[in-house]
């Protein structure tokens, strides 16, 4: 199911490679389906939204050099996350973390 852009299917494969569960724990793995996931689904829906959501996550957790798609993901998935939601709090927690690493990143290289 996962390979025929059921993103359910995708979704669930990218949590079990994020944690580790009945596979090796891989965030690029996580994110290649979760991306698929988010690709399977109509933006904005509640699936295309976690997508987005768990992806700004495994980007926050893989550090600096993630920095611009941690942001990229993070913005998608606040414009569509109500703020009472506490996936609200978290991502605009991730823009922040992004955000600075950028500029770290920037100036390091001038």
């Amino acid at each position: 199911a996962a390979d025929q852009d059921h993103a359910r299917a995708q979704f669930h494969l990218g949590d079990m490679y994020e944690r580790g569960k009945g596979v090796n724990q891989n965030n690029k793995e996580a994110a290649t389906w979760y991306e698929k996931a988010a690709s399977a689904s109509k933006k904005g829906s509640p699936d295309w939204v976690g997508a987005q959501q768990m992806l700004a996550d495994v980007f926050a957790q893989i550090g600096s050099k993630a920095a611009p798609r941690l942001l990229q993901h993070a913005e998608a998935a606040i414009e569509y996350t109500d703020p009472s939601n506490e996936w609200h709090l978290t991502l605009s927690r991730y823009i922040e973390l992004a955000q600075s690493q950028l500029r770290r990143n920037y100036q390091k290289v001038n």
